[in-house]
């Protein structure tokens, strides 16, 4: 038997095991395909922020680590959305509190190009890494199960259009019931956080 799409409910800090726990838990569509996010055993391993206690956070660096020490684990990030709505990982409105150059300000007001010299920092003060392109997550591993989260919000129409061919290898979180509720209409799964 397989799911369509489901909203499961996932309450905590850290990393993620996402559990399905009958209807309290789950609300499923049957579907006659199978998919990648269908086939997960669960309950499913998922690096908080691409493992952000362990590495630069949100970082492809972050999960390159993830996927060599885990390789059957879900990359789980966050996208916000620059000036001109390019989508990068990362989880604050501001670069503040990771940024390693002295650089400040809003993610939604820098360019691409001041994203590019951007470098995250190390949780424990080793090597900083580089500040990810969505693109760049997506092109590297193009197979991997991802369970993401928007958000910006103001961006969800593009972003749907982005992951519309990975729907079989996506599940989109939101603590927004309106996100979950937009993303299984167009076909995701989706995990509804509280």
């Amino acid at each position: 038997m397989s799911i369509n799409r489901r909203r499961l409910l996932l309450a905590g800090v850290g990393s993620a095991a996402v559990v399905s726990v009958g209807s309290l838990a789950a609300l499923a569509v049957l579907s006659p395909n199978r998919t990648t996010i269908d086939t997960l055993a669960y309950p499913a391993f998922a690096a908080h922020r691409l493992g952000a206690g362990v590495h630069p956070e949100n970082t492809l660096t972050g999960a390159r680590a993830v996927m060599n020490a885990f390789p059957q684990s879900l990359l789980e990030f966050d996208v916000q959305a620059l000036k001109d709505g390019t989508f990068v990982i990362f989880h604050d409105e501001t670069i503040d509190r990771l940024d390693a150059t002295g650089a400040h300000g809003r993610v939604d007001g820098m360019t691409v190009a001041e994203w590019q010299n951007l470098r995250i920092k190390h949780p424990h003060g080793r090597a900083t890494a580089p500040a990810t392109f969505l693109s760049e997550l997506l092109t590297q591993f193009p197979n991997v199960p991802m369970l993401i989260e928007l958000k910006a919000h103001n961006h969800r129409d593009s972003f749907l259009e982005t992951m519309r061919n990975r729907r079989d290898r996506v599940i989109l979180s939101s603590f927004d019931d309106t996100m979950t509720d937009a993303y299984t209409r167009a076909g995701f799964h989706a995990l509804q956080q509280v």
